[in-house]
């Protein structure tokens, strides 16, 4: 029954004084209140993360046409590139043109001749729907001839419990200027397809994960490698020492002679003095003084009781 019928049906009813008007109201508000539609409650939450799955041209190609392009597994959010991809040598003049999950990249400006150029693609990368991308992705193309300087080396820990944690690695250049990041979860690393020039390695492992070394709790490797074709490297992550050396001792071998006895082996010192131990605190001069490990020998004008 339509329900202008079911209306007028009840209508009649109540005229006839079959029903109450209130009865009637109360039906008429059911009727009215079965047409409505619940509110949508949303399908299941996408939780699977994007992944690049294709680039054109291929890695270690000549981009000297100047387009990349590269093909998601799902869209992007396009704002997120401008954060999550880093190019070195930076690229000034380009373009980034979208056609759903893929993105093309258009080169306006005179590379540098004979460099390799390196595109890292982070998981700061988000998808439509919020999703982080999948792993980080490094691709590695040339204008001119590709490059192939390589670093390799080995990892050793001061501490073994650190041993089976991933350990994050930095590449940059002389200036220090970003190239990229990785992390590394094997003991031995490979650095490769590296431009002539000067480079200097950064290593640690982040423990509180908030993707900045924290001195004093966290082991650290720092070297600057020199420009040259191959590179061999022992790296050894070890952790700041913060405990500051003390005096243990003090050795008088004569009246103008001492001997300081420190804590542990220091580099070097700053100001050194010595007073009296009166009230006037009266300096005496140090006329010269050798240092070895652990001990300074100090040569002073002759000194009293």
């Amino acid at each position: 029954m339509k329900l202008q019928n079911k209306i007028n049906f009840f209508l009649e009813t109540v005229l006839e004084g079959k029903f109450s008007f209130f009865l009637l109201l109360i039906l008429l508000l059911s009727m009215f209140s079965c047409g409505h539609r619940k509110n949508p409650t949303g399908g299941k939450k996408d939780t699977i993360k994007p992944e690049i799955i294709s680039i054109s041209p291929e890695e270690f190609s000549n981009i000297s046409d100047k387009n990349i392009e590269i093909v998601f597994s799902k869209p992007i959010k396009r704002n997120s590139i401008l954060t999550g991809l880093y190019i070195y040598p930076s690229i000034d003049q380009k373009k980034y043109i979208w056609d759903k999950s893929v993105l093309k990249i258009e080169i306006y400006e005179q590379l540098r001749k004979n460099a390799n150029y390196f595109f890292s693609f982070t998981d700061k990368i988000e998808g439509e729907h919020g999703n982080l991308l999948k792993e980080n992705y490094l691709f590695v193309y040339a204008n001119g001839n590709l490059n192939e300087r390589r670093i390799a080396g080995k990892i050793s820990y001061e501490k073994s419990e650190d041993k089976s944690k991933s350990v994050q690695l930095k590449l940059m250049t002389a200036d220090s200027t970003k190239i990229y990041a990785r992390n590394i979860d094997d003991r031995s690393f490979v650095l490769e397809n590296l431009n002539e020039e000067e480079h200097i390695i950064e290593m640690f492992i982040d423990k509180n994960q908030n993707r900045i070394y924290d001195i004093e709790k966290e082991p650290y490797y720092f070297h600057v490698i020199p420009k040259e074709e191959m590179q061999t490297l022992n790296v050894h992550l070890a952790y700041v020492d913060t405990l500051r050396p003390k005096i243990e001792s003090i050795k008088v071998k004569s009246e103008s002679q001492l001997s300081v006895i420190l804590s542990e082996t220091i580099k070097n010192f700053g100001n050194l003095t010595i007073k009296t131990a009166d009230s006037l605190e009266s300096p005496k001069l140090i006329k010269g003084f050798t240092h070895r490990n652990d001990i300074i020998s100090l040569v002073v004008e002759p000194l009293d009781t």
